[in-house]
């Protein structure tokens, strides 16, 4: 994303990478950098179809050549961005990296060649293999999710981040008895209601309200009532035997699976019922939520709201462990692309 005048000096600070899409932001950059030794990396963007930021096609040459000229900036990167490579038309895309190399090939005649070209974000890198350029920006696939039905599957992979939560309270109720806010349901018989400590406020979209589920000791059961700020209620009444403690599954695959044909949710459904896209979803889930990283099926890393991490040794079996106890909700990760 851009950066503005003010940021540049912490940018700088942390030795991070700015991108470029216009020359004010390179003389804000060159004002910072300008008493430290040597140019400072920089990856240049243009827009070749997305129409966000990024310098235009048509002057990015002439911009490049002056970004080039100055003595504060080193030119390691340049890259532009796909609007539609996981959709189901591809000529658009085509003519994108048919613009960006011709790009490239004028720059190479006046001798600017970037030790980084980049186009291919994760459908561009599944779909579209003269897009790989020198580099790849794997985004969501990282996470092991396709990003639409419409990107091939060049590689196998799966996802490895799913959320949990646990249940907190467990109330028979009679026929007739309204559930959260707004009275949006009613029980039509007497029911077992089951209290979800996950709600809007960790980043469960508030859409789901009685039309989502969730998997709760192997078994779907559905979202009912409005989708509240810390709790979700979820009716248990046709799969009875659930308990306090018991953990929630929002998406993903149960931490502790009986057997591979255990019930499991996807992200893609979950984003679905909501009316809206994965990413969303995923840039939702807010920072109360604990993460938890497993690395070769092993925890290696938990992180709370207040900055707790810890490292756990190969010796150690999984679970959360942590000064904080078992915590209410969390997303596991495991790390990398998983085939």
């Amino acid at each position: 994303s851009p950066n503005f005048e003010g940021e540049f000096a912490e940018l700088l600070a942390w030795n991070l990478r700015p991108t470029l899409s216009t020359l004010d932001q390179a003389a804000h950059l060159a004002a910072a950098a300008h008493d430290r030794a040597g140019a400072w990396p920089v990856h240049v963007e243009v827009d070749t179809g997305m129409g966000r930021t990024g310098f235009d096609l048509e002057e990015a040459a002439d911009a490049i050549r002056r970004l080039q000229a100055m003595p504060e900036i080193e030119i390691e990167g340049i890259f532009t961005h796909f609007p539609d490579s996981d959709g189901p038309e591809r000529d658009f895309t085509r003519t994108q990296i048919e613009r960006f190399g011709g790009l490239l090939l004028a720059l190479e005649r006046d001798g600017i060649r970037p030790r980084f070209c980049h186009a291919a974000n994760t459908a561009g890198l599944m779909a579209y293999p003269d897009s790989r350029f020198t580099m790849v920006r794997p985004g969501i696939g990282a996470l092991g999710i396709v990003p639409s039905a419409h990107v091939p599957m060049a590689c196998p992979i799966e996802p490895v981040v799913s959320l949990h939560a646990r249940l907190a309270q467990v109330r028979t109720v009679p026929a007739g008895r309204h559930i959260s806010y707004g009275t949006t349901f009613v029980t039509g018989r007497p029911s077992q209601i089951g209290v979800t400590t996950i709600g809007y406020g960790h980043g469960l979209p508030r859409r789901l309200s009685n039309r989502g589920e969730m998997v709760i000791r192997g078994h779907r059961v559905p979202i009912v009532g409005r989708v509240t700020m810390d709790l979700t209620m979820v009716d248990l009444t046709d799969h009875p035997g659930a308990a306090v403690g018991d953990e929630v599954l929002v998406f993903g695959a149960p931490a502790a699976a009986a057997d591979p044909a255990s019930t499991f949710i996807t992200i893609d459904e979950v984003a679905a019922r909501a009316e809206t896209i994965t990413w969303e979803i995923l840039c939702q889930i807010d920072k109360r939520v604990v993460r938890k990283y497993l690395r070769d099926g092993k925890v290696s890393r938990v992180m709370t709201l207040v900055g707790e991490r810890l490292e756990i040794g190969d010796g150690e079996g999984s679970g959360i462990v942590y000064s904080g106890g078992q915590r209410s909700v969390r997303a596991t990760t495991s790390g990398g692309w998983k085939k």
